[in-house]
Order: structure tokens, then C-alpha cells, then sequence
């Protein structure tokens, strides 16, 4: 059975944090009990629901910071089997050939046919400690939302508006400006709870202030050799991922749809966009 606060064809409600007794009498006849909840009310929903289950049933919770849980598990459910999973893409997206983050505590047969439940739909499971997971999060996803965020917010200021830009726009553009407008299309409290919970992401965004620095400072450096240094100094950090990385992008790029030249101005087959100069910018 599924609950959620709001009911839905197929779905009853229930308040994890507040369960009635429709919602407790189902966890207590179940063999799994999957929580996909904020990381806030995740921590209320284990404490309130974990000690009605029976022996045998198998905890699966989603959270995308897994730390904050483990007081939680190991006092309260120090014997229970649990699987905490992180599905590192977004709900749309199909599950074949994408890495899911998986922590184990008290592996059992529950878990094992709940994993290959998983790898028949063709994930692919990385076994990881918490304290892993959200030390790899903080860069995998607290310091890529921060960054196209920061685009997002630098583009905002600019004083010209997307139209204009995108007139013009070069393939890298496109695909940030891309990476802001999926972003947008999805729930901003996912991209909350992964800036705010994760105990490592202030350091990830930290980081990044000082890599726009470190950009600035070599981009005005005397000696013009300095940014060909730092080039071959990333160069060195990306190895042998640099080729297949790199192939990526120009696949990327090669599939960007063009501009409509004649969506504008079908007359002249030319784009107009503002040429004066805004206020504040010179």
C-alpha cells in the first residue's frame, strides 16, 4: 500500500509523522517499508514507524544525505536490516545503466532480492559507507547544483535577458543553461535538503568560491603562463577520464539543436537582438 499527505487514485493518506491507525496497521502487516521523504521528516518517520514493524520486514529509505540517520539506526535500530539507497538521477529518467548509491546495515536475503529487484531494471549499485556517501554527494551533487545555480544567479545579474544570450550562445552555454532549466523543472526542496543536511557541503561550496578566485587570479596574472599551468595542473587531476570525458561533450554539443535562424525574422533570416548597452554594465 502507498500513503502519501496527499491522496491521490492508488494512494491513501497518511502523515509518516503522524500515523493514524490505517497507516500503522498497514506497516505492521508489512514485509517492506520504503520511506521517500525529506531528510526532516525521514528522522520523525523512523522514529515513529520502525519499532511497528515485525522482525522480518525490510527498511528502504531515499534520503540523499545519509549521515544525519545513522543516530537513528544504530540506537534505535541497531538490529533491524535496512537498505538506505540514493538513486543518482532524477525520478524520470530511466534506471538502466545509472549508478544507485547503496548503504547497507544488516545485509540479509530481504535486502539481497530488494537489490536485484534493482539490477534487473539495470541499476548499477555502488555499496558505500554513509559517511562515503555523503563526502562523494557534496561533490557529485552539493558542488554541481551550486555551480549551476551560481551561472544561473551571475546570468540573472547580467543585465541582458536569456533571449538576447541564447541568440548568441556557443555549445558550453547551452548545455549549462540547460543543466539551470532542469534543475528548475524539478523540486527545489531536493536541492534544499542537499545544500542544507549534508554535513560536507559548505566545504564543497566553499571550494567553489575559491576556484573562481583561483580562476580570477590566473586570469590577470603577469606572467601569461600561469593559466597554461593551471590547465595542465587540471589536466593532470582528470587523467585517463580526460578522453572519454571529453568524446562525451563533443557528442553533447554535436546533438544541441540549432538555432532557428528564421523564427524571428523569416524576412531576412537574421536574429535582432538589443545592442545598447545596459545601465550599470560597461
Amino acid at each position: 500500500m502507498r500513503f502519501d499527505r496527499v491522496p491521490a487514485p492508488g494512494v491513501l493518506e497518511g502523515d509518516a509523522r503522524i500515523p493514524d491507525e490505517t497507516l500503522l496497521e498497514s506497516v505492521r502487516r508489512s514485509d517492506l517499508l520504503l520511506l521517500a521523504l525529506p531528510e526532516p521528516v525521514l528522522a520523525d518517520a523512523l522514529k515513529t514507524l520502525a519499532s511497528h514493524m515485525p522482525p522480518h520486514a525490510l527498511l528502504v529509505e531515499t534520503a540523499s544525505v545519509k549521515t544525519c540517520l545513522e543516530p537513528i539506526k544504530q540506537a534505535q535500530l541497531a538490529g533491524r536490516e535496512i537498505l538506505g539507497i540514493n538513486p543518482m538521477f532524477a525520478p524520470s529518467l530511466a534506471m538502466k545503466g545509472r549508478s544507485v548509491a547503496v548503504i547497507r546495515q544488516h545485509y540479509g536475503k530481504a535486502s539481497e532480492c530488494f537489490e536485484s529487484i534493482l539490477e534487473k531494471a539495470g541499476a548499477v549499485l555502488v555499496d558505500m559507507s554513509a559517511g562515503y556517501h555523503d563526502r562523494i554527494a557534496a561533490n557529485t551533487q552539493a558542488l554541481t547544483h551550486a555551480t549551476i545555480l551560481a551561472f544561473a544567479e551571475a546570468l540573472r545579474q547580467s543585465g541582458y535577458s536569456l533571449t538576447e544570450i541564447l541568440a548568441v550562445a556557443p555549445p558550453p552555454f547551452r548545455v549549462l543553461a540547460a543543466l539551470v532549466a532542469r534543475m528548475l523543472g524539478q523540486n527545489s526542496n531536493v536541492y534544499l535538503d542537499i545544500q542544507s543536511e549534508n554535513p560536507y557541503a559548505a566545504d564543497a561550496r566553499r571550494r567553489l568560491i575559491e576556484g573562481i578566485s583561483h580562476c580570477s587570479a590566473q586570469s590577470t596574472a603577469t606572467d601569461t603562463r600561469a593559466f597554461a599551468l593551471w590547465f595542465e595542473d587540471i589536466s593532470g587531476y582528470f587523467g585517463p577520464e580526460q578522453r572519454d570525458l571529453g568524446e562525451l561533450c563533443a557528442s553533447l554539443f554535436a546533438n544541441i539543436p540549432l538555432v532557428d535562424i528564421a523564427r524571428d525574422n523569416p524576412a531576412t533570416n537574421n536574429i535582432s537582438i538589443q545592442t545598447s548597452v545596459p545601465e550599470g554594465i560597461s
